[in-house]
């Protein structure tokens, strides 16, 4: 029995350390949002709020793409156009490969 009361142990640490990782990285993530939103026009943080609720995972690497066009000097204000443009950024680039 000391076997399996173990082995339930070592799960519940692991799952216990998972979840603090996760609450970091949902800090980070809440961190590095309020920062760039200072710089979103009304317009784009409209359409910020709708790639968030409809692809979260694109919003996370919008906002670190902006923080580094930001922090670069590169990109001044956050309007609509601007994000756009980054999203296209985002986008996988699609490989067409014709036969001869």
């Amino acid at each position: 029995m000391d076997d399996i009361s173990e082995i339930r142990q070592r799960k519940i640490e692991q799952l216990q350390a998972q979840a603090h990782q996760q609450r970091e990285e949902m800090q980070q993530i809440a961190a590095l949002e309020e920062a760039v939103k200072q710089y979103f026009t009304s317009d784009a943080l409209i359409r910020f709020g709708n790639l968030k609720t409809a692809h979260p995972e694109q919003a996370v690497k919008a906002l670190v793409l902006l923080s580094k066009l930001l922090r670069a000097g590169k990109v001044q204000k956050v309007d609509s156009e601007t994000l756009k443009s980054v999203l296209r950024q985002l986008q996988p680039r699609e490989i067409t490969i014709t036969r001869k």
